[in-house]
Order: structure tokens, then sequence, then C-alpha cells
């Protein structure tokens, strides 16, 4: 068979196997649900979502002690990888002696 022959069944094969995946309009907007993104991302002082509304948990300040006992006291009351306690002030002194304040909130913001 000559090339253009070949060519041409390839495109009628082709043709018939797209007119299987005509999709109806209801069909196209059903499956763009279901690809939509499911949110967004929205940066403080950006001007193109001025109506988005602060998350309740992250909106406002938090007190030493509220970070505390979210982010530290699972370690920081029982000692736990090598963390000094809470109260233990011979611990953290030896820390302090060994470095500056500035590295010991350092490592722990970084924690």
């Amino acid at each position: 068979m000559k090339l253009f022959a070949k060519v041409l069944a390839f495109v009628a094969i082709c043709s018939a196997s797209f007119s299987v995946l005509a999709i109806s309009d209801a069909q196209r907007d059903a499956i763009a649900e279901r690809l939509k993104p499911v949110g967004s991302v929205c940066i403080q002082g950006d001007s193109s979502c001025a109506n988005a509304s602060v998350a309740a948990a992250g909106g406002g300040a938090k007190s030493g002690e509220d970070i505390y006992n979210t982010n530290c006291m699972a370690c920081h009351s029982t000692g736990a990888a090598g963390a000094p306690k809470f109260d233990d002030k011979a611990e953290w002194a030896a820390r302090l002696d060994a470095r500056s304040v500035d590295t010991i909130y350092r490592v722990g913001i970084s924690s």
C-alpha cells in the first residue's frame, strides 16, 4: 500500500475513534467540576482576595503559654529527645553557658 493510502486509512480510523469521544455540555461541565481546584491561597495584602476572611484558629495573637502548650510541652515536660525540662535550671544554665540566648531561640523556633 502506498504511503498516501496508509495516511488516509489512519485518518479514517482516528476520525471514527474521535466521534466516540464526543461528550455533551453537561458531561463537560461535570468533568470541569471534578477537576477544579479544591481551594486557593490568599496572601495578606493581595488585592485579588479582599473578601477573604481570616481563619478562625490562626487569626489572633497567641500567648506564650499557648505556644508552649501547642509546640514545646511534649518534649520539654518529659525531656524527650534530650530537651531540657521546663523547670530544670541546671540543664538550661548549661545550655546557656554553651550558646547565646539568640542561638537557643533560633534552635527552638526552627524545631
